[in-house]
């Protein structure tokens, strides 16, 4: 497995990705911010793929990035106690993207990459966790200079806009 520049592994939660990926076109920030120290578990990989057939048809450019390796695959291994706390613990509460990368990414000491608020305001207090959310992420792309300010507001505009649930008439 590759990793960033500084070491670190990024561990994506479906949501992230979607914003990212789904609700705008601007997978290449998410990359330009993980850089090869990607990872998605199977159970977010799953659910990726029934939204990417339902409704985010621009999904299919993240997993191009999944089929060549730049993106990988890996679950937690049940048998680190950290891991399976968290999958016990929380698996009743929250989906399993959200707890299998939790698990992943809390076992490692690797960074979950997250957009589920709720999940990730509970895990913090239970858990040792680094966590990372989009804002995060259009921050830190924003203070390398990256992109603009003024891009990591429209990208953040455009991922409420998509979020927000459709009147039907």
């Amino acid at each position: 497995m590759s990793s960033s520049d500084d070491g670190e592994r990024y561990v994506l939660d479906s949501c992230v990705v979607i914003d990212f990926c789904g609700r705008t076109d601007n997978l290449q920030h998410l990359i330009a911010h993980v850089g090869d120290a990607a990872l998605i578990t199977s159970a977010v990989e799953d659910e990726l793929k029934r939204l990417r057939e339902k409704q985010f048809p621009f999904l299919s450019k993240f997993f191009e990035l999944v089929e060549c390796g730049k993106v990988q695959v890996a679950d937690p291994d049940i048998a680190n106690e950290t891991a399976e706390r968290i999958i016990s613990k929380w698996t009743r509460s929250f989906g399993a993207g959200e707890v299998s990368s939790a698990a992943l990414a809390a076992s490692r000491g690797w960074i979950f990459v997250s957009q589920d608020l709720e999940p990730m305001r509970q895990l913090r207090l239970s858990e040792t966790i680094f966590m990372e959310t989009t804002s995060d992420i259009l921050k830190s792309l924003t203070r390398q200079r990256a992109i603009t300010k003024q891009q990591a507001t429209e990208i953040q505009a455009a991922i409420r806009r998509s979020s927000k649930p459709r009147r039907r008439r």
